[in-house]
């Protein structure tokens, strides 16, 4: 059994996440973008991290790097 808390809502199709510190990086492929979120704010909420991306799906850090995937990238 698990209980589940919304700690930050309205986003569009929320896909790849990825922890740094005390940050959630979250891929949003609808918005062709990156979001981070400070989760230990009292009140949570997106920030633009890179934005104009080409249907971003997911990603991960190595060290202080951000490696991202598209689907459909040139």
């Amino acid at each position: 059994m698990a209980q589940t808390t919304d700690f930050i809502t309205g986003l569009t199709t929320p896909q790849g996440m990825a922890f740094n510190g005390n940050y959630l990086y979250v891929t949003l492929p609808n918005a062709n973008k990156i979001i981070k979120i400070d989760v230990t704010a009292d009140t949570p909420k997106a920030t633009d991290v890179v934005t104009s991306l080409t249907t971003p799906r997911r990603l991960f850090f190595n060290g202080n790097d951000l490696y991202i995937s598209e689907h459909g990238a040139k």
